[in-house]
């Protein structure tokens, strides 16, 4: 792996961890000052830096369900690379971070807030699904429950600002075009800084291994 990578490995998350908490302080010392759809979208980046590093981090191992549950007949020890491998994945995460807090800066407004709206919602049942296939497929490991890594602020931050983004777009007069063009642009949000990554970079013999262990599943694996 080139040095240059090895090093932004290193240090990614302290980067999206600065943008995150500089919007959330933003966020809390404007809060009265600002409008819906920028509390919103404020709101959505610091659950967005919570969600990462719980998925990447504390505790970790995200990868490890994802691979398990989308490569269905693929031999377990390329879990920690296929089809999602560590470049595939930090390019996901920090390009919602960066859209996200350019939306929050410069767009605030009732189309990207549906745009995050879809995430918040996409989050819940996805992540419900997936702990539930991972739950079962260790249950002879002696998992027991449907925790996976993301789990956690899934249902304590997605669930609850997706409420929030629901209740107060009604509340803002959302018109038709207004809804037409966010899940428009959702959907090639979506597209663009989730699927296409890892379609591109998908590969069995890549060098962007997630070496650092199975985080929250090592106690599974052992």
């Amino acid at each position: 792996m080139p040095k240059i990578m090895k090093t932004w490995f290193n240090v990614w998350l302290y980067v999206i961890s600065i943008m995150g908490g500089g919007v959330f302080f933003i966020l809390i010392y404007n809060f009265n000052e600002m409008t819906f759809q920028q509390k919103s979208l404020g709101f959505l980046v610091f659950v967005l830096l919570l969600h990462i590093l719980e998925e990447n981090e504390f505790p970790g191992g995200f990868f490890y369900m994802y691979n398990s549950v989308f490569a269905k007949g693929t031999d377990e020890s390329l879990f920690d690379r296929y089809p999602m491998n560590h470049l595939s994945d930090m390019i996901t995460n920090f390009c919602g971070m960066i859209i996200s807090t350019m939306f929050f800066f410069f767009s605030p407004n009732n189309i990207c807030v549906i745009i995050w709206l879809i995430v918040c919602i996409i989050e819940v049942p996805g992540h419900l699904v997936t702990g539930y296939k991972i739950m079962k497929k260790l249950s002879g490991k002696g998992k027991k429950t449907i925790y996976s890594p993301g789990f956690t602020t899934t249902v304590f931050g997605f669930l609850p600002l997706g409420v929030y983004m629901f209740i107060g777009l009604i509340n803002a007069n959302i018109t038709l075009k207004e809804i037409v063009l966010g899940l428009v642009l959702g959907a090639i949000v979506n597209f663009s800084a989730v699927q296409l990554p890892e379609k591109i970079l998908k590969n069995k013999d890549t060098i962007y291994v997630h070496d650092e262990g199975y985080g929250y599943f090592d106690k599974f694996l052992k």
